[in-house]
């Protein structure tokens, strides 16, 4: 099964109707429409009528569209790099897919495997039949592209490469939504290296896909247990403590950055919030462009924050979006859920200005069901989830082992001492250690990770 990974908190992106609009103005011919019908079974059979279609809006507009640009799609031969390349699909897309699914079939909206955001599904192992979700047709966060490559994602599922429980990332927890690593050749390394080919090799590829394909990249290595060859696909924003360089850190190595003064950087996705210390409205710094633009605040913290006036306005923080949490901190106070099954933020002011918090999962306790806050006045305070999202606070003892930032990265459990130092938790030791790049470094400052990769500068 396919999850669609954080949709539509992007908002500047392209839809998915728009970007099939603006790419094919006009009808699809009847002759394209059999030219992408004739190697499958649909079901139900109007599904793919045989006739030219003129309303990008139907589902069967939207789905030939897509198998055209996967049919006649065209790569440059030159090798890829092994990190996203696992050598499965060759450069025959449309041959890969045909060999492997008969049926194509609209599935119900009441089917099980189509909840919680799952676009595509093939039932059990070894069958030839894929089943295309209402998500599939309504979701507009997925480029064209990307939505070809979920076909190809589904086709792996024939030969028999079920998924795995999450352990880390914006999916832990989830049963079915990751393989154990990119080496064993599952749906997800079939998904990263299909993504990475069109990216990289991809010669008839718009540029507007391309910028789409790049965080659908990103997210497909984010479904592995295992970092792809070591490399994370996220990356911290570092502060000097001097104030005098900022860096975005990719666990191994450092790059340099863009420094804002007087600001809070927030991580949010595959961007950053730049949180202005005068009250001024935030704006997204969109890192993954080849020159990092400014753009309306994405996400729905830093829209909060924008949609109060400026006087009434609680500094944001940092957005935790890690599996069952998601919390906008403000310096007042959170607003948060947690556990898969809250659908309402619940607000929580606690009695003293908040300088951090950490999860349940960040400082180790194992009951999984609250948030910890530190004060300003260095007082710590554990905020428990109960029943119906009632929340009770109580004052605590220090739960982070003298850190002052904690989160998981790269599926390390990462924390910045009061001192400065970026450590990552060894688990084979359960000692704390330093990373080789970042030996006699000292920063004022970390985000969380947010989606980024060295593989895109200058890209």
């Amino acid at each position: 099964m396919f999850f669609r990974l954080l949709s539509g908190i992007l908002l500047s992106l392209l839809t998915f109707q728009g970007q099939a609009q603006a790419q094919t103005s006009a009808c699809i011919s009847r002759t394209q429409v059999q030219s992408v019908s004739e190697p499958f079974q649909f079901f139900p059979a109007t599904l793919i009528p045989q006739a030219d279609l003129c309303d990008p809006q139907t589902d069967s507009y939207k789905l030939v569209s897509i198998l055209l640009a996967l049919k006649n799609l065209r790569l440059d031969e030159a090798p890829l790099d092994n990190r996203y390349d696992q050598k499965i699909l060759g450069s025959d897309f449309w041959g890969y897919l045909k060999e492997r699914v008969q049926t194509i079939s609209k599935s119900s909206p009441e089917a099980s495997s189509c909840q919680n955001g799952a676009m595509a599904y093939v039932e059990g192992e070894a069958n030839s039949t894929l089943f295309l979700c209402p998500l599939y047709f309504t979701d507009t966060y997925y480029s064209l592209y990307g939505k070809a490559s979920i076909l190809l994602h589904e086709a792996r599922h024939t030969e028999g490469y079920p998924h795995t429980m999450c352990l880390a990332g914006n999916k832990v927890g989830s049963t079915g939504g990751c393989d154990e690593t990119i080496e064993d050749r599952g749906s997800y390394a079939v998904s990263t290296e299909a993504l990475a080919k069109i990216l990289f090799r991809g010669k008839n590829v718009p540029p507007t896909e391309r910028a789409k394909l790049k965080i659908h990249l990103l997210e497909s290595l984010e479904s592995f247990n295992e970092p792809v060859n070591g490399v994370g696909n996220t990356a911290l924003y570092l502060q000097d403590v001097d104030g005098k360089g900022a860096y975005f850190f990719d666990g191994l190595k450092l790059y340099s950055a863009k420094k804002f003064d007087r600001a809070q950087i927030v991580s949010r996705y595959v961007n950053l919030q730049v949180v202005p210390k005068n009250g001024m409205k935030a704006f997204s710094w969109e890192v993954l462009q080849s020159q990092s633009t400014f753009a309306p605040a994405a996400g729905a913290c830093a829209k909060a924050y924008n949609d109060v006036s400026a006087a009434k306005r609680s500094p944001l923080l940092e957005v935790i979006d890690d599996g069952i949490y998601f919390a906008c901190v403000y310096e007042n106070h959170l607003s948060a859920r947690l556990g898969y099954e809250m659908t309402e933020d619940v607000i929580i002011k606690l009695p003293k200005k908040i300088k951090a918090v950490f999860t349940s999962d960040e400082v180790k306790d194992s009951e999984r069901d609250s948030y910890y806050a530190i004060s300003v006045d260095n007082e710590f305070y554990r905020m428990r989830f109960g029943e119906n999202g009632k929340v009770t606070i109580s004052k605590v003892a220090d739960p982070t082992g003298g850190f002052k930032h904690l989160f998981f990265f790269n599926s390390d459990l990462t924390g910045l001492t009061n001192q400065g130092v970026l450590l990552k938790l060894d688990f084979e030791s359960n000692q704390w250690v330093p990373f080789p790049a970042l030996r006699d470094r000292y920063f004022k400052s970390s985000t969380r990770p947010f989606l980024w990769s060295s593989d895109f500068q200058g890209f």
